[in-house]
């Protein structure tokens, strides 16, 4: 199979290359351990706040509900001397209680999927990382030694008094 060769005038073309694949492997690592830095902190949030936070704040508003509804109950049948005309407050008190109850139950609940879900998809995603990044620690040295050996071979090429006897060319 024959070579084909090529006209370069100056190695700034391939310097101005290797240079940009530099900051490109670099912005590569970079996304990748930002990645697995960010979904890590955020299950560690998810799991050591959030979760906590709405256990805590669901026992906290079930027991509020306990208490109005035992209180409602008092008002709606206590004696007849203690009963109260109206139980409205008492009433509105027991809707309140219970739906900030419901709102912590579901805020637990999404707590709980949201975890799931991102691990799941976290794990799905791990491989093709591992995958691009090990392309990228075997590779790129082997790129930027290969880049470095045709700037050397053109730098030779191109010297005034031409290719030293016995070099070789770029291959």
């Amino acid at each position: 199979m024959a070579r084909s060769s090529a006209n370069i005038n100056s190695p700034d073309v391939i310097k101005r290359f290797r240079s940009r694949f530099v900051d490109f492997d670099s912005k590569c690592r970079q996304a990748l351990t930002g990645v697995h830095a960010d979904v890590r902190r955020l299950l560690e949030w998810l799991k050591r706040e959030q979760g906590p936070y709405w256990r805590q704040q669901f026992r906290r508003r079930e027991e509020a509900a306990e208490k109005a509804r035992r209180e409602y109950a008092s008002a709606l049948h206590g004696r007849k001397h203690t009963r109260k005309v109206s139980v409205v407050d008492e009433k509105k008190a027991l809707d309140r209680a219970m739906r900030l109850k419901e709102e912590a139950e579901e805020k637990l609940k999404a707590v709980r999927k949201w975890v799931l879900a991102i691990e799941h998809r976290a794990d799905k995603l791990r491989q093709p990382c591992i995958t691009f990044s090990s392309l990228l620690a075997s590779l790129t040295p082997r790129a930027l030694a290969r880049l470095d050996q045709m700037l050397d071979s053109l730098d030779e090429y191109l010297r005034p008094d031409g290719p030293a006897e016995g070099g070789g060319a770029a291959g």
